[in-house]
């Protein structure tokens, strides 16, 4: 098994394309480790999409710098790609193959030969629990399970990247829940770098490791997700009176080092362990701050997503409106 996070899966640097005169990356920069599962966001229209094809070399790349597991993409594309499995969200399968026979199509494009491809099929068949299901016709599967067909697709060739476009779209809860077992399974033990576009930003907290989001063709943000959550470094909110004593009180932390405070609307935010709570309170009341509240701060992905969106709308008034205002 490959170790996780060993070095760097995927490098883009300066990534930026036009389509005639609409510059819709804007010198894109994002880096996705060895071993990762690393979640890609944006509202329609931001880009993802145009990204996509350019790492997979759908679309030339007009300027900036791709690397694949440290190799220029532009320098040997073959050897590169053949490291990469790509699922796109309109993945059709031949409704008249079976399972099994639609898998070994695959195969045999990507090169492998036919005894190798027979047991690479078996295999991720197997892995994406469909084993049972291989001799089936595709005209009868489920939406879910034709969904897992297409991520055997992408696995066939046993890549270490597999670049994931929506795939849990049109699934259930169940068949969500499903992949998402099988994604973690991948990536723990397989050692593979899953890198997924998604809209469905709770199953990406859920799932991911790291996120980017992509607005207006730049990376607004890229970070481990417990740390744009606040579940990295713990977080308190403090409602005080006088705001500016406290703050001080907070960062002189009782001699035990400096506590991070930031001014937020009718509060503070400080970084505070569960533990620390207690002493630092004791603290502030003995300081003569009239204190109201004191409570763990933690924000869900879909809220860090919003505000970081919004943050950029209310910074950036020469660009454009967005198509649409669903995150995908």
């Amino acid at each position: 098994m490959i170790p996780a996070m060993i070095g760097d899966a995927l490098t883009l640097r300066g990534v930026t394309h036009r389509f005639r005169d609409i510059k819709v990356l804007q010198g894109v920069d994002l880096s996705v480790g060895e071993g990762e599962i690393y979640g890609f966001l944006g509202l329609n229209g931001a880009g993802k999409t145009t990204t996509i094809r350019i790492i997979v070399g759908l679309l030339r790349l007009q300027a900036g710098e791709v690397r694949i597991l440290g190799s220029d993409v532009r320098s040997t594309p073959i050897e590169v790609y053949r490291n990469v499995g790509v699922l796109f969200e309109d993945f059709a399968a031949h409704p008249y193959l079976t399972g099994r026979q639609q898998v070994l199509l695959h195969a045999r494009f990507l090169g492998l030969p036919p005894a190798a491809a027979r047991r690479s099929a078996d295999r991720w068949l197997e892995r994406v629990g469909l084993a049972s299901k291989a001799s089936s016709k595709v005209k009868d599967y489920s939406l879910g399970m034709r969904r897992r067909l297409g991520l055997a697709c992408s696995l066939v060739a046993s890549p270490r990247i597999v670049i994931l476009d929506e795939p849990t779209n049109g699934l259930d809860p169940q068949g969500i829940a499903d992949l998402r077992g099988y994604l973690q399974s991948l990536s723990l033990n397989e050692g593979l770098t899953i890198f997924l576009s998604s809209h469905i930003l709770g199953e990406v907290e859920q799932l991911c490791t790291r996120v980017g989001i992509l607005h207006h063709g730049r990376i607004q943000v890229e970070g481990a997700v417990k740390d744009l959550t606040g579940r990295g470094v713990p977080k308190h909110r403090v409602r005080a009176v006088p705001m500016s004593k406290a703050k001080k009180v907070l960062e002189a932390a009782g001699g035990q080092g400096t506590v991070k405070v930031e001014l937020a609307d009718d509060s503070l935010v400080a970084e505070l362990t569960p533990q620390d709570v207690p002493r630092r309170v004791r603290e502030l009341l003995a300081a003569g701050v009239e204190l109201y509240e004191v409570s763990p701060r933690i924000e869900s992905l879909e809220s860090v997503f919003h505000r970081m969106v919004s943050v950029e709308e209310n910074t950036s008034p020469d660009h454009p409106p967005e198509q649409s205002a669903h995150c995908q």
